[in-house]
């Protein structure tokens, strides 16, 4: 495995993606029909990834309104489940096996062993934010102001509990 650091999003972590089979598309890389032939979403998939690796560009990615409120909401999600679970999370870019042929890109290692992906769901009044042992929901436009609160309460509980480890 090779571990490519870059913040995500960025340029150069970009690039590391150019032309990798992802996590995230693996679903419509496998996609089939009925009559077991590839599916339109395989089939794109297959052209993007074939034309990035001859040199071309991925094409430029969607995202709407809720992609834009998660990707602003992780950083409290991330910080709420280190200070309930106590373990310390760390930021990393992209993977991709040697060959490069595949590729991941977890939200965050934890600890030697495991990862943490977040997600974010916003639906009628309510935010869900989730991942492992961490649940939590709150309401409206209360949730930064709650999350906030209760992150900087339980920070300095999980502080503590660091220092006596």
């Amino acid at each position: 495995m090779i571990h490519h650091q870059h913040e995500q999003g960025s340029p150069e972590w970009l690039d590391a993606r150019r032309g990798v089979v992802t996590g995230s598309r693996f679903k419509d890389c496998r996609a089939k029909l009925k009559n077991g032939q590839p599916s339109n979403a395989c089939l794109a998939y297959a052209y993007d990834v074939a034309r990035e690796r001859c040199g071309g560009m991925a094409p430029a990615k969607f995202q709407n309104a809720a992609m834009r409120i998660g990707v602003e909401q992780e950083a409290h999600a991330v910080r709420l489940y280190e200070v309930r679970t106590g373990y310390l999370t760390e930021e990393v870019g992209f993977f991709t096996t040697e060959d490069r042929m595949f590729g991941l890109s977890p939200d965050r290692l934890v600890d030697d062993d495991g990862v943490l992906e977040v997600v974010i769901v916003r639906g009628q009044g309510f935010m869900y934010l989730g991942g492992p042992e961490l649940t939590f929901a709150a309401t409206g436009e209360k949730v930064d102001n709650e999350l906030e609160a209760e992150i900087k309460a339980l920070q300095a509980e999980a502080k503590a509990s660091l220092r006596r480890r």
